[in-house]
């Protein structure tokens, strides 16, 4: 997943859990920044209630779900001076979920190297300063047998006494 969520003057880094508006933080609870989070994963899909509450509320936390939910959207809309009755970003589906209705680009943040994939071809051939051990084997046993040869030749011809 890409860590910086762009959309109106506001940016949102998935990552680490900071909203900023124009450069500028904004301030924002964990819970209600992890609702953003989630409608940002899936732009212009309804997240559903169920999916908020297992995302939100560990399974072990008794809450009232309703008045919960409805108190983390409503500090959500003010820290992005949105509406329920006009929204801009967070749209309501009553009884159903939530949605995010502006632009989204998701993108990786400018200071980070983007990684690059390692290449598929074939390996490098060692540096011209290193000797090839391949190369040696194939110029030293030709020149091993012709010695060998001309050892023999010699001495069957006399020039070489055993």
């Amino acid at each position: 997943m890409s860590r910086i969520a762009r959309f109106g003057l506001f940016e949102a880094d998935l990552l680490g859990n900071e909203l900023r508006k124009q450069g500028r933080a904004v301030r924002l609870q964990q819970q209600p920044f992890e609702l953003l989070r989630c409608l940002l994963e899936q732009p212009g899909e309804i997240v559903t209630r169920g999916v908020l509450r297992e995302r939100l509320w560990p399974v072990d936390v008794t809450v009232d779900f309703d008045q919960s939910l409805n108190k983390c959207v409503a500090k959500l809309r003010d820290a992005l001076g949105d509406s329920a009755t006009s929204p801009r970003f967070v749209e309501t589906l009553p009884k159903r979920g939530y949605r995010f209705i502006a632009p989204v680009t998701v993108s990786a943040p400018v200071h980070e190297p983007v990684a690059t994939p390692p290449p598929q071809s074939e390996p490098l051939p060692p540096p011209p300063d290193t000797p090839n051990p391949s190369m040696s084997l194939r110029v030293l046993v030709p020149l091993g047998i012709m010695a060998g040869l001309a050892g023999v030749v010699l001495s069957y011809t006399g020039c070489v006494q055993p």
